[in-house]
């Protein structure tokens, strides 16, 4: 009965969340993959449209089943205010350092493939809002489900070591459809990441510098490509 009760547990708390973070990204990877073959893949709504499916794939459905975790609340998955004040330096070290290293390296034209995801040749302030906000939406879920649901159950059954290890794989294996650049890139961003959001204890670090990361990825490229006349 014991033994049961320890797989039982051990299959909640870690295979259940792992095989959850495989699922939704392989069901959110086949939704770009069709888009993909669109001609308008790249308009406006179909690029919202797959940053609401990812909301719902790693934000609303993870909440919904938080049930299945024994033990585990919103808060203990890292949604806090516990150690927000400490995390603030974090976040305006790290937001620095990843707008200036895009700054340089969005002049790579390679750099250009994926960004900015909307390709629109006039941009007013409305659109400027929507791109914002739904970035901010599916990188929140996305921080969720990977630095809160993900994590912290690994560190508490596994160790920190397996945890971070486990983490930054499948954190790094979701960005391999747009390159082996994001792959590799993905891999010292995300133990550093993970690193801070267990030192904290919430994701607030973890999101604002993805956020960063996005945004300034996004509006670099837009003024790239408005400056040398060139959408993708």
């Amino acid at each position: 009965m014991g033994t049961i009760n320890t797989v039982e547990f051990f299959s909640r708390n870690i295979i259940i969340p792992i095989l959850y973070v495989l699922f939704s990204s392989l069901a959110l990877f086949l939704i770009i993959h069709i888009n993909k073959k669109s001609e308008k893949a790249k308009n406006v709504r179909p690029v919202i449209l797959i940053r609401l499916c990812g909301i719902i794939l790693f934000g609303i459905i993870p909440v919904s089943f938080l049930w299945i975790l024994p033990g585990y609340t919103i808060s203990q998955l890292g949604i806090n205010m516990d150690k927000f004040a400490g995390s603030l330096i974090w976040i305006v070290i790290l937001g620095v350092l990843l707008v200036s290293m895009n700054f340089f390296l969005i002049r790579n034209p390679k750099s250009l493939r994926n960004y900015p995801q909307i390709q629109k040749e006039s941009w007013n302030f409305n659109l400027v809002l929507i791109n914002t906000l739904s970035w901010a939406g599916y990188l929140f879920a996305y921080e969720f489900m990977f630095r809160g649901l993900l994590l912290f159950p690994l560190v508490n059954h596994l160790g920190v070591v397996a945890a971070i290890i486990i983490n930054t794989i499948l954190y790094s294996a979701t960005h391999f459809y747009k390159g082996i650049q994001e792959v590799i890139g993905a891999i010292p961003l995300g133990i550093v990441l993970c690193l801070l959001t267990i030192e904290y204890g919430n994701i607030w670090i973890a999101f604002f510098a993805h956020l960063c990361l996005a945004l300034s990825c996004e509006y670099f490229a837009l003024f790239r490509q408005q400056k040398t006349g060139n959408l993708l």
